[in-house]
């Protein structure tokens, strides 16, 4: 009740300015190989539009709601991808990646 309670009354945090958070609907984790495979395996930084399809080697997690939308191991998809672009936009910011920017993500090679 007392989470709840905190959620209603404080949506729009001074932090951010964020009133609202975008759904995670739709986005569904494929997982392609281990998060210890995806962490210590070959990687390389690729523009964002570019890594759809590729294997995440780093966690990428957006603020508001702070939970990570993907996990290294996990295939980058179209939809994570409007996702986090949606955030952003929103004012939300992204943290655990390399470049919180999301110029780019690191992927397996």
């Amino acid at each position: 009740a007392g989470v709840a309670t905190l959620s209603r009354d404080y949506k729009a945090t001074a932090q951010t300015g964020v009133a609202e958070c975008s759904s995670f609907v739709g986005l569904t984790p494929e997982v392609a190989c281990t998060p210890r495979e995806a962490f210590y395996g070959q990687q390389l930084a690729v523009d964002l539009e570019a890594a759809i399809g590729g294997v995440c080697a780093e966690t990428v997690c957006p603020y508001p709601p702070g939970i990570p939308a993907l996990l290294p191991g996990e295939l980058v998809t179209a939809a994570a991808v409007a996702y986090l672009r949606q955030v952003q936009a929103q004012g939300g910011v992204i943290s655990g990646c390399a470049d919180e920017t999301l110029a780019t993500l690191r992927v397996l090679a």
